[in-house]
């Protein structure tokens, strides 16, 4: 009975998977452009109610003092989001993050339990993830942008929309996109063990460059010269390990450098990209308007004192706070902040933990490249790459 149990969970994940991949369908509100209904966190609340029948049988991030801290984390955050959702009728966004993190909860306290198991889900979303970006990439070859699955239509964005070439895919921005292959690197590079481990890589590093995100670009290549420190940090000695310190730092400190000369070709790199004007902004307005604009996100545009009107102020926790309130937005902050830390702070080398702490949470504040329906993903591979440390921390 047990086995049939799991078996019905996995077959339920392999789902999510396949639709959050190939075919992420959703709806939107009326005359708006945030995402409602999302079939993929659909199908993931069926998956918790599924996971909700397990028995509890780890403590998330290995510690109760941490579990503590994120229960109550989230039970403010949902409380203050349905406060929020009175006036703001964002009803469907409330229940969709909701559900993320108590899939996050759910997944790290039960699923986690089955050894066996959990490997087999994480080889599956992998090759499944894989596929999706082979697609992708032939999609890039035939001169597409972006597909898109909304309100019950399907659209094709081609190249020259923009006036950089990207590839979006079935993503709402090419940093999203970014973003999601940047935690999947990340994870694959350290705990993927397979014969195919170097192909995926390659194919998500073609993706990554394909999506010309520049910041998720930046942030693979640290986690990449990071890797390879970490790797012969363990098999040296005291005078080595300074030495390779002092190269790795260089080398971060290129990549960095040469990330800054690649943009500065197309932006503004004395304001960030505009980014720090639109801050300015952001804070200004945010102080002003605490209550959120619901539904209204995205569609209305603000003249914070550039050439050019935005619509959302790039940076995933200020946007947070303008569509759902400023105390909303702070316990969301809160709440993938210290799913990050607790997660990847596990790694056996400190620096390394730093450093790889820091590029995940980079892209998060430079654009809006984490939307409610990559949310679950986002902190589940993060959180994996926390349980896959400690787990190899127990073996040797």
């Amino acid at each position: 009975m047990k086995s049939i149990k799991i078996s019905i969970v996995h077959l339920m994940l392999c789902l999510y998977f396949f639709i959050l991949f190939f075919i992420p369908y959703y709806t939107t509100y009326s005359n708006s452009y945030s995402e409602a209904f999302i079939l993929s966190s659909f199908v993931l609340m069926i998956c918790n109610i599924l996971l909700f029948k397990y028995k509890k049988k780890e403590v998330i991030f290995n510690s109760k003092k941490k579990e503590v801290f994120f229960k109550i984390s989230l039970i403010l955050f949902a409380s203050f989001f349905c406060v929020s959702n009175l006036t703001l009728k964002c009803w469907y966004s409330m229940i969709n993050q909701i559900n993320a993190f108590i899939f996050l909860y759910l997944f790290a306290t039960r699923i986690c339990n089955y050894k066996k198991d959990l490997d087999k889900i994480m080889n599956r979303v992998i090759i499944i993830f894989f596929i999706s970006i082979i697609i992708s990439i032939i999609f890039r070859i035939i001169g597409g942008d972006a597909i898109k699955f909304y309100n019950h239509n399907m659209y094709v964005r081609y190249q020259g929309s923009f006036s950089d070439k990207r590839l979006t895919y079935i993503f709402n921005h090419k940093s999203e996109y970014g973003l999601i292959l940047l935690v999947f690197f990340m994870y694959v590079l350290y705990y993927f063990k397979s014969r195919y481990r170097k192909v995926i890589l390659i194919g998500i590093i073609l993706t990554l460059v394909l999506t010309n995100s520049m910041i998720s670009i930046g942030c693979a290549t640290i986690i990449l010269v990071t890797y390879i420190y970490a790797q012969y940090w363990q098999r040296c000695n005291k005078y080595i390990k300074i030495a390779l310190t002092i190269f790795s730092g260089l080398a971060i400190c290129s990549i960095v450098i040469i990330v800054i000369l690649l943009i500065s070709n197309v932006r503004d790199l004395s304001t960030l990209g505009s980014r720090s004007v639109i801050w300015k902004y952001a804070f200004n307005y945010l102080i002003e308007n605490s209550k959120g604009i619901g539904t209204n996100f995205q569609n209305i545009t603000f003249d914070v004192g550039l050439d050019f009107y935005v619509n959302n102020f790039h940076n995933v926790f200020l946007n947070e706070m303008l569509q759902f309130s400023n105390i909303v937005g702070i316990l969301y902050s809160i709440l993938i902040i210290s799913i990050v830390i607790f997660s990847i702070f596990n790694y056996n080398n400190k620096i390394v933990s730093f450093i790889n702490t820091g590029v995940v949470i980079l892209p998060l504040l430079f654009d809006n490249s984490l939307w409610t329906s990559t949310l679950p993903i986002y902190i589940v591979i993060i959180y994996m790459f926390g349980y896959q440390s400690r787990r190899s921390k127990e073996i040797s």
